[in-house]
């Protein structure tokens, strides 16, 4: 039997876009958010960016340092999700490089490696937030929006 994914809603094929789409719905639209997703994975970025976008985010996504410097030379972006080594780099030296560019952006690096301390004080020095897989899309979300808050009330501090 096939499905035709057009007669059934969004919101049933995407319940984990529903609530942030409806809060944004009755947002100012000057209050969009910008995500640079950075991996270097093309499905994973692929997979991510579908989901960051149905709830609602404006997400720019690239898999070489390069193309994110230049990113950030024209565009304000609120939240940096990187993944453990770009371009044969550690992620969180990649993230200090881009935050320097881009000092009120929050910064996720989705690592599989949490038990390794060095990473989480290396996080909690640089006040990343780190996220391990596997996730669902729901939780990716979540994880998104609490980031965003953090670097917000970070911003408002300084």
């Amino acid at each position: 039997m096939v499905v035709n994914r057009k007669a059934i809603p969004e919101a049933q094929r995407k319940p984990w876009a529903a609530s942030r789409r409806q809060s944004l719905e009755q947002s100012d639209p000057g209050q969009l958010q910008m995500i640079l997703l950075l991996g270097s994975e093309p499905v994973l970025r692929s997979v991510m960016t579908e989901v960051l976008e149905h709830a609602g985010y404006v997400v720019l996504a690239t898999g070489s340092l390069g193309a994110a410097v230049d990113t950030l030379a024209h565009c304000k972006i609120d939240l940096l999700i990187t993944h453990p080594y770009i371009d044969n780099i550690p992620g969180h030296q990649a993230a200090k490089y881009l935050r320097a560019r881009n000092p009120q952006m929050g910064i996720l690096v989705v690592a599989g490696l949490l038990d390794d301390d060095r990473l989480q004080y290396r996080a909690h020095l640089e006040g990343f937030g780190i996220f391990p897989p596997p996730f669902t899309a729901a939780q990716l979300i979540e994880k998104v929006a609490e980031v965003l808050k953090t670097a917000q009330e970070r911003a408002a501090r300084t």
